[in-house]
């Protein structure tokens, strides 16, 4: 087992190196599905309590609520078929609930006599949406008198040793001995690993546990995807193929290509006419391997040979826009390891691809779900002078704060961050703190309110890591974002919002505990004339944001409010 020493060792070593904030929608695209992953792992009872142990040892709270335990048992019991579940007999007797809980009842032996296993019943299908509404909001109402009644019933490890060795006994009935041994064992690795993971969620919501194999492949898709190629991206601009992105690193940023290059011909051959998708086939190929571009740099032109290799394309996009290239718009979709340097080249690019000055940029962060908290942090530090990012808070540690260093070399240039109710974790710790310090103004819609930080801790055991937070952030005057999120300083109502948010989780950590009080916004008078002059760029848009209005509304106005109501 880990002992204090080695568990502080192990969390103070995570917060070094700025942890990872694993998101749903990252794991969700992993080729590799959690039940493959986790086929050839020995999970058992050793593992629960080795993976239990460590949760209360790392936790952000230490505290294991006691309807955690009745959260593991109905985990494990999700392996039977049909399926049962653990209730409170309370519920049973009440009419109004009677109904929403229909089928077998049986009871145990070994557990308290308030305790009852139901299962087997048909849920009825609403024949209205009107029903349906009203069906789920019933169900709402006996979750939450579920909780309750469960909360005054006593149970623990002693009761989740009942409902397993319950399990073990209709296992073989499940699956049919003999010839479905092995199945069997499988199941029965199978629950305690719900079990492990539905206690975790009793204890805090992001709390999983992961087989090792899928934090490998999710460390590989945070560091960007590598491609062989010159490290370019194309776009048909005017007709003209032209270069909208260098790739850092890449045989063409080496070169000295910038964005706004146009590529004129390959190998000799003059690519007009030829669709974007066409002239990224003809730059692909085996690395190694040589391709001669001829290029045009306003009235120079010129003929370069580079060597195609694997080049780490980032997720850090970005392009210059309206009269004069007047808007720089950068794009991060997730904090992928590196994007701090790729967003400060990225930022060096958009500067030197026209003559005339950036005059505004807006930082496009809707749908960005986090990533690494130290590319969040090197990104603030970009558009930071001086002063604190954010304050990194764990239990029985001291805080770990992070501050400005670069004040040489920040961009100066007037900010808008635009944001949406997804945006979460470092995601919101970047707004938060270009917010507090007055850097940018924020737009858009209220964020997901995400303000903890997750640490993954290696099993002795086996195979797999324990993912579980253990710390919760604060900004640079003090406040947090947990279950609260980022306000912004200018609505827009074309942005997303709502949607499920971190204070719906049942058991999420709460806004309160010493927070200040809401971050002030702009003054009455000035936030007034923001909102009459966004409300100006909306209704009479300037001609040359009709084709972004097109796709992307909320960007178009975001640019328009950026460019007419900031700078």
């Amino acid at each position: 087992m880990h002992d204090s020493n080695a568990i502080a060792t192990v969390v103070a070593g995570v917060l070094a190196a700025c942890v990872l904030l694993v998101t749903r929608p990252a794991a969700a695209l992993l080729p590799v599905s959690i039940e493959a992953a986790w086929a050839d792992l020995a999970y058992d009872e050793q593992g629960f309590e080795e993976i239990v142990s460590l949760a209360k040892e790392v936790h952000l709270t230490g505290k294991m609520p006691k309807v955690a335990w009745i959260k593991a048992a109905n985990g494990a019991l999700r392996v039977l078929r049909p399926r049962v579940r653990l209730t409170a007999r309370v519920l049973l007797d009440d009419h109004a609930t009677r109904t929403l809980l229909d089928g077998k009842i049986e009871r145990l032996k070994c557990l308290d006599k308030r305790l009852v296993l139901l299962g087997g019943g048909k849920r009825k299908r609403p024949d209205s949406t009107a029903a349906l509404r009203r069906l789920r909001a019933a169900r709402r109402t006996l979750r939450a008198a579920e909780r309750k009644a469960l909360g005054r019933i006593p149970f623990g490890r002693k009761g989740l040793d009942c409902v397993m060795a319950e399990v073990t006994r209709r296992l073989p009935q499940v699956t049919g001995l003999p010839a479905a041994a092995t199945e069997t064992v499988t199941q029965q690795k199978r629950a305690w690993r719900l079990a492990t993971n539905h206690l975790l969620k009793g204890m805090d919501p992001h709390a999983v546990i992961v087989p090792n194999k899928l934090l490998e492949q999710l460390d590989d898709e945070s560091g960007g995807v590598r491609r062989v190629g010159i490290g370019v991206e194309v776009a048909i601009v005017r007709g003209v193929a032209t270069l909208v992105r260098v790739h850092t690193g890449g045989p063409a940023d080496k070169a000295g290509l910038r964005p706004g290059d146009q590529l004129l011909a390959l190998a000799g051959k003059p690519l007009k006419g030829q669709k974007s998708g066409q002239i990224d086939a003809a730059l692909a190929g085996k690395a190694g391997t040589k391709v001669r571009l001829t290029i045009r740099r306003r009235s120079k032109r010129w003929q370069v040979t580079l060597i195609r290799a694997a080049v780490r394309r980032s997720t850090v996009t970005g392009r210059r826009h309206g009269p004069k290239d007047a808007v720089g718009v950068l794009r991060l979709p997730v904090f992928a390891s590196g994007a701090a340097n790729d967003m400060r080249a990225l930022v060096g690019q958009l500067a030197k691809s026209s003559k005339r000055r950036t005059q505004v940029h807006v930082l496009d962060l809707r749908g960005n779900t986090g990533g690494w908290v130290n590319e969040a942090v090197g990104i603030a530090d970009l558009f930071l002078a001086a002063g604190e990012i954010v304050r990194v808070r764990m239990r029985g540690e001291p805080d770990e704060i992070h501050t400005a260093k670069r004040a040489k070399s920040d961009v100066r240039v007037p900010l808008v961050v635009l944001v949406d109710s997804a945006c979460r974790s470092s995601c919101e710790l970047l707004t938060d703190a270009l917010q507090a310090h007055g850097r940018a103004l924020v737009i858009g819609a209220p964020t997901y309110g995400k303000g903890t930080v997750q640490g993954v801790f290696e099993a002795e055991r086996g195979k797999w890591s324990l993912l579980i937070t253990i710390a919760r952030y604060h900004g640079p005057d003090g406040g947090s974002v947990q279950a609260r999120g980022v306000t912004p300083d200018v609505p827009l109502a074309s942005v997303k919002r709502g949607g499920f948010r971190e204070s719906n989780f049942t058991g999420a950590l709460s806004t309160v505990q010493g927070d200040p009080k809401l971050r002030k916004g702009p003054t009455s008078k000035r936030s007034a004339r923001l909102r009459a002059c966004l409300q100006r760029v909306e209704t009479h848009p300037p001609a040359w944001l009709a084709p972004i209005a097109r796709t992307d509304r909320a960007l178009a106005s975001a640019m328009g409010f950026a460019l007419r109501c900031v700078r």
